[in-house]
């Protein structure tokens, strides 16, 4: 089960605010079809792979908060599977079933059941065919349905409810094994094989993936395409400011004491307030600052010289991993100059950035709001701390960050 835990203690507080929704999609599971799936939507790094961990962990050892209308709709043991870790000569349904049998501990005869259907899967693509499952080998799956049924049945011994498969990664695979999969699963509800699957997709994935099964279909139609395939479509809630805070200190809470005696006592407060601003919220990019704030304390241990950084200081450490285009902007002298005249307009005006001086800095700040906005928040703190953002500077550059 380590695989399937969220990144958060067992037991921890729903801190990004998802149990409500992922409590309606498990009712909402209970209701599906055997085969039915349920497609998780959102934003790179928006926090889908949180969603369905979470989800795991609540079906495996938070069942009670779920409070199921049929107890035994669902079999308690989820199944976590990665399809882009598989090898790519197996199709990745096969991926799925062996990812069910490494979950289980089902008999002998179970397994014999589930590696002959494995192998029947993995004859199933058409050289071909750039997704693998054309309608040509639709008959021969139709033959394969009744042993998955067999091998999820063994799978249960004979318990009830239907197994919940949770589909991660998946746009880190190719548009053709994608949409591979996709259709595997719909032939999954065709066949009522007794499973539910949740996969995370985001949009341009998911487009990507129809469109290499047609690849002149429009948007609109490559949507359609994707719909078709699942029972159920939700976009998992977003991060609000308000818990970015909470959720960056639980990612650095082992790390507190190294941030402490590397920055300062305040160091973990003033890197939270710098972090709270609505683009930077996604989980990804948070995790990502974290490991750089852990390596950038473990280089000042190294140098054995406390750096007291500033909320402004913090910024620009942040800056450099949301933003890295915009640091390497400002590597001179003139370019630092004309980011401190930037942020001095920046503090006197209301208006925004097409009323301003023309010039390189304008025009990156026009095509991101975001940074934009972030600018404009900690432009005091910069343009009253300018020596500190260049000492900061050069301590990412000596860390090698």
């Amino acid at each position: 089960m380590d695989e399937l835990r969220p990144w958060l203690p067992d037991g921890a507080e729903d801190i990004l605010g998802q149990d409500r929704q992922i409590i309606a999609m498990m009712r909402a599971l209970e209701l599906l079809p055997p085969g039915g799936v349920v497609g998780v939507e959102g934003p790179a790094g928006g926090g889908r792979e949180l969603f369905l961990r979470r989800a795991a962990w609540l079906l495996a050892e938070g069942r009670q908060r779920l409070k199921l209308r049929n107890a035994t709709a669902l079999f308690p043991l989820p199944i976590w599977y990665e399809p882009h870790i598989i090898s790519p000569s197996a199709h990745p349904l096969a991926g799925l079933v062996n990812a069910a049998m490494r979950s289980s501990s089902g008999t002998q005869t179970g397994a014999n059941h589930g590696t002959e259907v494995i192998n029947k899967l993995n004859r199933l693509d058409d050289a071909n065919s750039p997704s693998g499952m054309r309608p040509a080998a639709l008959p021969a799956f139709a033959r394969i349905s009744a042993g998955l049924t067999q091998v999820f049945n063994t799978l249960r011994s004979a318990r009830p409810g239907r197994m919940v498969i949770f589909v991660s990664g998946l746009e880190q695979d190719t548009p053709a094994r994608r949409w591979a999969l996709l259709e595997g699963l719909a032939l999954l509800r065709r066949a009522e094989v007794p499973v539910n699957v949740v996969v995370s997709l985001d949009t341009d994935s998911a487009r990507e993936a129809a469109r290499s099964f047609e690849p002149a279909a429009s948007d609109e139609r490559l949507d359609a395409l994707v719909a078709e395939r699942l029972d159920l479509r939700l976009v998992a809630g977003g991060l609000g400011v308000r818990r970015i805070s909470t959720l960056l200190r639980r990612y650095l809470v082992d790390a507190e004491p190294l941030l402490r005696s590397s920055f300062g006592a305040d160091s973990l407060s003033r890197l939270s307030l710098s972090a709270a601003h609505e683009p930077l919220g996604s989980p990804l990019f948070l995790r990502q600052l974290a490991s750089r704030v852990v390596m950038l304390a473990e280089f000042v241990q190294e140098l054995r010289a406390m750096q007291d950084l500033s909320e402004a200081q913090w910024a620009w450490i942040i800056i450099s991993q949301r933003w890295p285009d915009l640091r390497g902007y400002t590597s001179t002298t003139a370019r630092w100059a004309e980011l401190r005249q930037t942020l001095q307009w920046l503090q006197k005006n209301d208006r925004d950035s097409r009323d301003m001086i023309r010039s390189p800095l304008v025009q990156r700040l026009e095509g991101d709001p975001h940074l934009f906005r972030y600018l404009r928040q900690h432009a005091e703190g910069f343009r009253s701390d300018a020596d500190g953002l260049l000492r900061a500077e050069a301590l990412l550059k000596d860390a090698g960050l």
